[in-house]
Order: C-alpha cells, then sequence, then structure tokens
C-alpha cells in the first residue's frame, strides 16, 4: 500500500475525498434535532410552569391539523399542553398505524397522560427520539391494546353502539356551531398565550431581579434585631451592623418563583396574563420608552433645540456599557427642563416675530427652526419626555441601579484632617497613630469621594480605604489622635491641607483638569472597544430589515423627498416617461452602498469601523434630515409623512446598531438567519429570499468577500448552492415527519381537490386567459370615446374640396335611451344584433359635421381649366374622403389616433355626372348639385389596435361599398362677405337622403339631413395593467404567456427524473450537519480542516453509492441490525 502523502494545493485537497471519509459512519454524531429543541425551548420559560400551560397558538394550530378541531379545542380550553407529559417542545408526528380521527383523537388523550412504555433515546436518530415505541399494545404488533380497569371502551366497542345512540353521537349543525365559537375562542386564547409568551421573554431578567429582591427583603426584615445599627461620623448617619446586608446563603430559584406565584394564580384567564406581561415589558424596558419619546420629540418638534436629546441617545446613552450612567439620565433631564424653561420664555405675545409667523411658511423661519416659535401646546411633548424619564429613574432607583460608582475629587478646608483605615485593611506603609513619625505624599489632590455610602469614605489614587474621624475637640490638642481612633487601636491617617493659588501652578492645574474630565472618555471609549466585557450579540437581520425598509420607502414615496411639482405623481410618473431624477438616483444608490457597509463591518467584526461608521451616520442623517431636505423641498420635515417614517425607522436601526456595538459582534456567523430552524414558516421565508432577484447571489459575494476563506469564488458559491438546496429538503423532511401519511391509504378527496384542484384551475386558467380576457374587454375595459374627428374630400391632385373637424360638444355620447332605440331598430337584423352585443351605450359616439366646407376652395385658373379638360376628355377622375379621428392613448404602444379613406372614381359610364362637374366649375347659373358615389361611412368601427373602418352590418346593399357606404350630393357656393368685395368659393356636401336603406336610418337617434351625421362605435380601453398583456393582440398574448408557461412547467416535470438521487433523500442530517461543520471551522480559522470537509462534501455528490449510505436512516439501519439477528441466531459452541 502506497504511503498517504498530504495535497499541497487547493485545487488537490478540494478533489482529495475518498471512501476512507466516511467509513467511521457510526461515529458520526448528528444533533440537529437537539439544537432546534433547545431553541425551540424558550416557551418554558416565561409564563406557566411546566405542565401547566395552556397551549400556544403554534401548539394549538398543531394540534388541530394533526387531530380535528373538536379535539384540539378541548385539549386548548381544559387547559392541557400537548408537551406537559412527554417535555417535548411540540406534538409529535403520529403512528402510522393512526388512520382515523376516532383513533387519532385517543392518540393524542394518550399522549397527555404517563406513558408506561419506554421511550429509545439516541442522539444519532431522529426518527427514534420523534417515535414513542409501543410495547405488547402496539397496533403494528397485531395484538389489541391491554385495557386498564380503568378505562372505558375502545374505539372498537362503539361500533356497537345502536341506532338510536348513533343519531344522538351524530353532530348536527348547532354542534357545529358551538364547535367552531370554541374554537375561535381557543384559537384567541392561544393568541394571548403566545404574545404573553413572546413579551416575557424581554422582562424574565427583570422579573427574575425584582423576585430575588423581595424574598431577599423579606428575609431581612424576618431576621431578629432588624432596624437595628450604629450612628457614627460628623454627620451621625445610620448604618446597619456589620453583616446584616450580607447575602443570605441560600435563595429560591426563579422557577421555584413562578411555581409559587402559580399556585396563587392558577385560575387566572390568560387576558389577566397578556396585561401583566405587558406591564412587565413596559416597566423592564422604560429605557428604550424614553428612547422612543426622544424620537417622537424630535420628529413632532424638529428644532435645533431639541436636536441635542437624539445626539445625546445615539451618542452617548445607547454606548454606555453595561447601561447608560446616572450622569448621562441627570443630563438628560435637566436639558429637558432648560428646554422647557426657554420655550415659556418666548411665549409673549410681545415678541415681534410671533404676527410674522402666522404668514410666514419659509421651514429656516428663525422661531421656527429655534424652536421658540408661539405654540399654545408648545411643552406638550417635553412634559411627557420628563414623566417617562422620571418613570425610568424610579425603576433604577428600585432595582438599586440609580447610584453612582463614580469617585469624585472633595475639597479639604484648610488644616489637618483625621482618616482611619478601615477594619480589616492591612497596611505595612503606615505607622501606629500614636507614632509621631507620619508618612507624606506628594503634593495635590489625591483623595477621592466614594458615593453610594453611608458614611463618609476616602479612597486615595493608590486604593486604600479611608473613613473620615471627628476632629479633635480644641485647636491646641492637635497632636492627641480622636477618642474613636484611640478605642479601635485602628490606624491614623493625617491630611494636611494647605490653600495655594491656582495662578502658581497654572501648567499642572491644566493638566489635571485636563486628565479629569477627559478620563471619563477615555474610560467611555475603553469599554466601548473591549471585548472583555460584552455578551455577544447578533441583531444584523433586523438591522437589514430596517435599511430594507428605508428603501422601499425612498422608492415610493420620493415625491417627499425631492422638491415640490404640482403635476408630480411620484417615482410612477417619472418611470412612464422613462425618466430617472438624479436626486433619486443618488439616494438610492446611498441606501444601498449603506446596506454593503454595513454588511462588510458585521462579515469583518470590526467594532472601531462600525463605531466610526455609526458617529458619521447619526451626523449625517440629522444633518441631511433636519436642514438640508427642508431647503430641497421648502417645506418643513413635519409636513411629510414619508420623511418621518424613514426617520423613525433608521432610529430603530441606530438603536440596534448601537446594541451591537456595546454587546460586540457574534464570534462565529453560521449561515443565514431564517436557517436557523427547519420549520414551514423558515422555509417560506427562505423561498421568498431566493425569489427575490439578485439577491442570494449578492449575499454570497459579499460574504466571500469579506470572509476568511481558502475557497474559490466558485466552490463558495457551489457551497451555498448546496447548503439551500439541503436546507429545503431538511424542511420538508420535518413536514414529512410532523404531518405523516399512513401507509396504505388513500389520498383525501378534500387534499386532491385542494392541490389537485389549485393546479388544474391553473392550467385551464393560463390555456384560456388571452381568450377570456379580450371577450371580456367590454367589462373591464373603460369607454374610450374619439375626443377629435376630421373629414376631407379630394378630387386627384387638385387642392381639397371639402374638409371640416370636430370636437365636443359636436362629438356626443349616446344615452341608454337613445341605445335602446338603436337596438329596437334593428330587431329584425340579426347580424347587428350580434353587433351590438360588443358594446353598450357608453361605447358609441355621434358625430355631426357641417354641411358647408371650413376651408377656401383656392384653385388657380389654370388648374380650373385643366381640371375641366380632363373632365371633358373622358379621363377617370377620382374621388377619395378620409377621416381622422383621435382619442386617449390607451397604452404605451397605441398612439390613439386612426385614419381610413374611401374611393369613386368618376368614368365615361358616368356621363350625367361629368356634365353637371362641369357646368358647377364653369360657374353654370343652372348648375345645381351633383351626386357622387358611395364615399361616406354612415357607422365606423374604432378598434383598440388604432384601426378603424366602416361597420357593413347596419346598411343592405349589394355590394360591400353599398352596405357600409353613402352617397354624397356637392354644391359649389359662391359670394362675399363682409363687404370686400372679394368672391370666395367653397363647396357644400351633404348626405343623400332616400334610397334603400333611408327608411331605417331616419329612425336613427341624432340622424339630420341638415348634417353629415356619422356613429362611431368604439372598443373599451383596457386597464393600463392589462394593457401590457393585451396590447399585442391574441397571438401574442398566447405566445407570450400561454407557451412560456407551458415551457416552464414542462421543465419542471419533465428534469425531475435527473434530480431524483437528490431530491428524495430520506435523511438529509449528517450532510445538513457537514454543511455547519464547514461554516465552523471556517469562522474557528481552521482553513486547511475546511478544504477536507468541503472535499467530503465533493466526493459525497460524486459517490451515488457513499450518498446512499449516509442518507439511510440511522432508525433503519438499527432495525435491519435487530431483524438479521433474530433471524439468523449466533451458534452455539
Amino acid at each position: 500500500m502506497k504511503p498517504y502523502k498530504p495535497p499541497k494545493f487547493n485545487r488537490d485537497a478540494i478533489r482529495s475525498g475518498d471512501y476512507y471519509m466516511f467509513e467511521e459512519l457510526e461515529d458520526e454524531v448528528c444533533d440537529l434535532e437537539e439544537k432546534e429543541e433547545d431553541e425551540s425551548g424558550d416557551e418554558n420559560d416565561p409564563l406557566y410552569p411546566s405542565g401547566k400551560r395552556k397551549m400556544s397558538m403554534s401548539q394549538f394550530l398543531t394540534s388541530a391539523l394533526k387531530t380535528d378541531l373538536k379535539k384540539a379545542t378541548d385539549l386548548a380550553l381544559a387547559g392541557q399542553s400537548p408537551q406537559a407529559s412527554d417535555g417535548s417542545t411540540g406534538l409529535g408526528p403520529l403512528p402510522e398505524s393512526v388512520c382515523s380521527p376516532q383513533e387519532r383523537a385517543a392518540f393524542f388523550h394518550a399522549r397527555s397522560e404517563p406513558c408506561d412504555a419506554p421511550l429509545s433515546h439516541s442522539s444519532t436518530s431522529t426518527r427514534s427520539e420523534r417515535h414513542p415505541v409501543y410495547g405488547v399494545g402496539d397496533p403494528l404488533s397485531g395484538q389489541g391494546p391491554e385495557k386498564r380497569p380503568d378505562e372505558g371502551e375502545g374505539p372498537s366497542d362503539q361500533k356497537s353502539l345502536g341506532p338510536e345512540e348513533e343519531d344522538e353521537k351524530s353532530p348536527n349543525i348547532w354542534h357545529k356551531i358551538v364547535t367552531f365559537l370554541k374554537f375561535a375562542w381557543a384559537f384567541v386564547e392561544s393568541a394571548m398565550v403566545s404574545m404573553t409568551i413572546y413579551l416575557n421573554r424581554f422582562s424574565r431578567d427583570y422579573r427574575y431581579v425584582r423576585k430575588v429582591l423581595t424574598v431577599e427583603k423579606k428575609m431581612l426584615k424576618e431576621k431578629p434585631g432588624f432596624g437595628l445599627g450604629i450612628r457614627s461620623g460628623s454627620g451621625m448617619i445610620w448604618e446597619p451592623p456589620p453583616g446584616a446586608t450580607a447575602s443570605p446563603s441560600h435563595l429560591p430559584s426563579v422557577d421555584e418563583i413562578d411555581q409559587r406565584d402559580f399556585m396563587k394564580q392558577s385560575d387566572t384567564p390568560a387576558f389577566i396574563y397578556l396585561v401583566q406581561a405587558m406591564w412587565f415589558a413596559f416597566i423592564a424596558h422604560t429605557d428604550s420608552v424614553c428612547y422612543f419619546m426622544v424620537f417622537l420629540h424630535q420628529v413632532s418638534e424638529p428644532t435645533i433645540l431639541s436636536l441635542p436629546l437624539p445626539l445625546m441617545v445615539f451618542l452617548w446613552g445607547t454606548l454606555s456599557v453595561p447601561r447608560p450612567t446616572k450622569t448621562f439620565w441627570v443630563t438628560m433631564i435637566a436639558y429637558t427642563e432648560v428646554i422647557v424653561v426657554i420655550k415659556c420664555m418666548f411665549q409673549f405675545e410681545l415678541l415681534p416675530w410671533h404676527e410674522e409667523s402666522l404668514s410666514e411658511k419659509s421651514p429656516f423661519f428663525p422661531p421656527r427652526i429655534l424652536g421658540i416659535e408661539r405654540d399654545p401646546h408648545y411643552a406638550v411633548y417635553d412634559l411627557v419626555l420628563l414623566l417617562i424619564i422620571f418613570l425610568h429613574r424610579f425603576m433604577l432607583k428600585s432595582m438599586g441601579l440609580w447610584k453612582s460608582t463614580n469617585e469624585d475629587e472633595i475639597q479639604l478646608e484648610e488644616g489637618e484632617h483625621y482618616f482611619m483605615m478601615e477594619e480589616g485593611l492591612e497596611s505595612n506603609t503606615l505607622p501606629s497613630a500614636h507614632t509621631e513619625n507620619m508618612d507624606t505624599t506628594e503634593e495635590g489632590n489625591n483623595l477621592r469621594h466614594r458615593f453610594g455610602s453611608q458614611r463618609s469614605r476616602i479612597a486615595t489614587r493608590a486604593g486604600r480605604q479611608l473613613l473620615m474621624v471627628e476632629q479633635p475637640a480644641e485647636e491646641g490638642d492637635e497632636q492627641s489622635p480622636p477618642a474613636e481612633v484611640s478605642e479601635s487601636g485602628g490606624q491614623l491617617v493625617v491630611v494636611k491641607a494647605q490653600a495655594q493659588s491656582l495662578c502658581q501652578h497654572f501648567p499642572k492645574a491644566f493638566s489635571m483638569m485636563t486628565s479629569k474630565y477627559g478620563e471619563s472618555v477615555k474610560i467611555f471609549f475603553k469599554d466601548l472597544l473591549s471585548p472583555s466585557k460584552k455578551v455577544k450579540a447578533d441583531v444584523y437581520a433586523y438591522m437589514f430589515m430596517c435599511d430594507f425598509f428605508n428603501f422601499l420607502v425612498i422608492i415610493f414615496g420620493f415625491a417627499a423627498f425631492g422638491p415640490q411639482r404640482e403635476d408630480d405623481g411620484g417615482v410612477l410618473s417619472y418611470l412612464e416617461e422613462n425618466k430617472v431624477p438624479i436626486p433619486f438616483l443618488i439616494m438610492l444608490i446611498l441606501q444601498f452602498a449603506l446596506i454593503v457597509i454595513d454588511r462588510a463591518l458585521f462579515l469583518r467584526k470590526y467594532i472601531l469601523g462600525k463605531l466610526v461608521f455609526q458617529f458619521c451616520l447619526v451626523v449625517g442623517v440629522h444633518i441631511w434630515l433636519f436642514f438640508v431636505l427642508p431647503g430641497v423641498t421648502e417645506r418643513s420635515f413635519r409636513e411629510a409623512l414619508t420623511p418621518q417614517m424613514w426617520y423613525m425607522v433608521k432610529c430603530f436601526y441606530l438603536l440596534l446598531s448601537a446594541y451591537q456595538i456595546r454587546s460586540g459582534y457574534p464570534t462565529r456567523i453560521l449561515g443565514n438567519f431564517v436557517c436557523k430552524r427547519y420549520n414551514i414558516i423558515n422555509m417560506v421565508l427562505f423561498k421568498g429570499f431566493m425569489f427575490v432577484p439578485f439577491l442570494f447571489e449578492l449575499r454570497a459575494l459579499m460574504d466571500w468577500v469579506w470572509t476568511d476563506t481558502s475557497m474559490t469564488l466558485w466552490d463558495w458559491l457551489k457551497m451555498e448552492d448546496i447548503f439551500a438546496h439541503i436546507f429545503g429538503l431538511k424542511c420538508e423532511r420535518r413536514m414529512e415527519q410532523e404531518y405523516p401519511q399512513p401507509r396504505g391509504q388513500k389520498k383525501a378527496a378534500l387534499v386532491k381537490y385542494i392541490m389537485g384542484g389549485s393546479f388544474l384551475f391553473l392550467i385551464i386558467g393560463i390555456i384560456w386567459f388571452p381568450l377570456v380576457i379580450f371577450a371580456l374587454g367590454n367589462t373591464v375595459g373603460m369607454p374610450n370615446l374619439p375626443r377629435d374627428m376630421s373629414m376631407t374630400l379630394s378630387i386627384s391632385s387638385y387642392p381639397p374640396l371639402y374638409s371640416v373637424s370636430v370636437q365636443s360638444p359636436s362629438i356626443t355620447k349616446f344615452s341608454e335611451a337613445e341605445w335602446n332605440q338603436l337596438t329596437t331598430t334593428y330587431k329584425s337584423n340579426r347580424g347587428a344584433q350580434t353587433f351590438f352585443s360588443n358594446y353598450d351605450y357608453e361605447d358609441v359616439a355621434v358625430a355631426k359635421f357641417s354641411h358647408n366646407a371650413s376651408n377656401i376652395w383656392t384653385i388657380s385658373p389654370p388648374d380650373r381649366l385643366r381640371l375641366i379638360d380632363e373632365i371633358q376628355s373622358n379621363k377617370e377622375i377620382i374621388f377619395q374622403l378620409s377621416w381622422n379621428l383621435v382619442r386617449k392613448s390607451a397604452s404605451k404602444s397605441s398612439t390613439g389616433k386612426a385614419s381610413d379613406s374611401s374611393k369613386w372614381i368618376m368614368d365615361k359610364t358616368h356621363e350625367t355626372e361629368r356634365k353637371e362637374f362641369i357646368k358647377i366649375i364653369k360657374m353654370d347659373a343652372n348648375a345645381t348639385n351633383i351626386t357622387i358615389g358611395h364615399l361616406f361611412p354612415k357607422f365606423l368601427k374604432f378598434t383598440n389596435r388604432d384601426t378603424v373602418h366602416p361597420v357593413p352590418q347596419l346598411m343592405k346593399g349589394d355590394t360591400e361599398e353599398e352596405k357600409s357606404l353613402r352617397k354624397l350630393t356637392l354644391r359649389l357656393y359662391r359670394g362675399s362677405f363682409l363687404d370686400t368685395g372679394i368672391t370666395e368659393e367653397w363647396w357644400g356636401i351633404s348626405e343623400l337622403c332616400g334610397g334603400e336603406n333611408f327608411d331605417i336610418l331616419k329612425h336613427l337617434p341624432q340622424y339630420s339631413c341638415d348634417h353629415l351625421v356619422m356613429y362611431v362605435f368604439n372598443d373599451k380601453a383596457f386597464p393600463e395593467t392589462l394593457s401590457i398583456i393585451s396590447g399585442g393582440g391574441i397571438i401574442a398574448c398566447y405566445i407570450g404567456i400561454v407557451y412560456v408557461a407551458s415551457r416552464v412547467l414542462r421543465s419542471i416535470i419533465s428534469g425531475s427524473t435527473y434530480r431524483i438521487m437528490f431530491t428524495e433523500v430520506p435523511c438529509v442530517d449528517h450532510i445538513l450537519q457537514l454543511c455547519l461543520d464547514i461554516y465552523l471551522v471556517r469562522e474557528s480559522g481552521e482553513l486547511a480542516l475546511e478544504e477536507d470537509l468541503f472535499a467530503k462534501l465533493i466526493f459525497l455528490y460524486r459517490s451515488p453509492e457513499t450518498m446512499i449510505k449516509w442518507t439511510r436512516p440511522r432508525a433503519d439501519d438499527e432495525a435491519d441490525v435487530e431483524e438479521e439477528s433474530v433471524a439468523h441466531p449466533a451458534p452455539q459452541q
């Protein structure tokens, strides 16, 4: 055998996977289920003791899905939790034998009682943890269940009931109504329980400390001699005796305290618990309430005077470790009071700017931007903020957190002062008090006063604890020590104070002052950046949600961030015009850049960079929102809701960011935040995450760039794709275990109709959608009548004879009565009735053209002579009537304009018409008019495809022209106007009132021989959302929707054979654990081990045999071994 040679390069290591990596399969430990149960075990803490808590919403809905509504409702209303007996965190899967609803209910009733059969537990098997082991009474064993004396009749005995009893057992409508009402109340109660559990998670620490303090106070008061103490010192301050304040040796745990509370309040309704949980959540986080009130105060009054409040919150309070100091809250209280006083001073009417402020609308009006503008409610938010801060101050005092541990230098009067070493403190440097030799120190103030003590305690810079004693009674008795020191025999420290001029020691005094006030700042940043004082936390997911929400706010509310425009319809109006405003683009890019920078800092765990980013962001946001934005939009910040929403969400982001800085980044970043559990909610959230375009790719690329790894980019993407696939399979297998289908049982009709019926209707809808959308166009569309119509009659290449254009009110809409008159006129014409069925009365427009042309016939004498010669020479004279219609555009691809024309040729067969036409042109006094052929369209159809053509169904005739067009009469008019002496010529045309169709047309609404009356039938305009689909017509709609959808569906179904190897995996726990191990060793810096584990994962996908072996359920392996051992017993020797 060749010796093993470790790979030298990355690619060799990645491809070095082999079978030896999987030889120790039995030693592999997979604790995914244990981790999941530990995470879900939080529900056991907050409210109800174990075994007594009512159902939460998830437990109630799971119970309802696994049994039926009635049984689940009975369990919930009885106050029994499905996990009360077995200690599990949720309802496990049903045994395969439990099929009928009666058996399911009996199974759950059995699970609520102690189980005599032992349960098998295995850390490497998920099925053994989920399924109980049944004994002789197991339905799978073929033997009937052993009855107990106290048990009733089983389900099999119910079959012997008589018909009358069966009728009584069968539910009627009233029982169903009662069951539904009970279910509704149980659902509401479970929702309250879930809300209570959720709220109590936020107040657990506070409730525990509060209860322990209550117990300690009670035990202290029960001690004999409570209230005894001594008074000592110059101020005679009372102190308890030594040892009285020591903590007791044994205190009850929080579980014992909860048990006592439950025994007292076991029958308390869930609503009371919910109110109690809301109250505790409020008082446990009064600091967050104070912060929220500061943000609300700034949103309501965005002034320079109130701006320091949020800046102090973001740059001081929220960054203090471990909590905001007493100095911070005192500063907040003092500054808020100063704001109230300043506002009150400027509320008098005699100030000159109050009259101007009524008409001044500028956001930078000085009294308004400063915050001193007169307002009857000027101090409402300030007083509410003070009230909340004082409430928080009271809560801190009740918890003993208001006392400051800071040390302040003391100022001693000139002379000698005596201090005694505290008892129990050894000192080898100080002599006895009776000796004359004194230990001296350097000049300067080296003594500091400790706050929070009953007596005047002093601490030196060296750390020695001193206790101030009374001064001697007489000035001459300086060398005799105080009586208190003499009696106790303690050590004495004498401090001699001398007054000196500050100017003599100015450099040193300035240095001491700088160090005094700069030390606190130094300690502030040192505690903030020190990793030793932090409890790691991960709130990046919530920060990303805030940023993503603000991203959407900018997209849909950009109009509030830009300059005011009267016709501004927001971003959609810009997109409709295919324009992108530069400010909109800059804001989106900046918001996106902030998300990327935050992600980079999170991956690098760079606390200092995050702190700098936090400071820049706080200052930049407040400058932009309260100074730049009002100048750009020319309106105050509080006049638009969108910037206020953006600011409030950004404040929540900054709070989370400050908490992240204060707590520190997590040591290990393992996978996606939605992949922590394997239930249906996480699966749906992860599918949504994968559905967002480029989100998965962006996250993977950023993680690879800012994470220390030995993988190449393509290996990283391969690893992320494997994890995403395995996580989805894990969630599916979890759902299969939670809701198993019994073997050999047909699918329920309800499931088949819901799932199969939904897909069936979806496919049928896709097939018939184009036809339905065009057939129902008149139902979903809107009337779209022409707003401009014109008609022109021309002859060959000569100037037009007649030209008229009409608009409203010459274009009118049909009324319902006129529509009924029209349909009644054609009631015997089936073709007309079919045509009318596609329209409503709102779709018909009536246009009345004038008899006289609106243009002067400006033909020159030579052209007149040439026209006469052409008519006399029997050449073809072409008469052309064209019409143009304009209406509102229904879609981007439509112009809303349509035109068409008709022609009539005067050939040599029309001898009579030629003679009359020559007479008219030659100005013969006997000439009257001339009748020309079918040119005028009485009925037009205006389609959505921007086409207009005559309607042939409403008139009779032998040819298409006779069915669609009407004859016209022409007449040339001459005259002069306004005494100009200039003779003008113009043509007049009219419809020939006679003929075969005149008997029908004369009964039409608004018909008149004095005008050219035209009826236009208009197709309805599709809504803008449907215009995109229907704009290309039926064929394009079929190709774009039906064909593409069929190809996508076919690719999903037909390609399943190639994915069976990787999708139908029985157990993915080992593969998922291997992926998590790769994440773990990567975060630990073991890059060589990362390569080995990734090589193992790659080889697993290369070897189908190993994949089958590694994904086989462990319970099945153990069962096979047991069966083989039973079938083939070992031979006896």
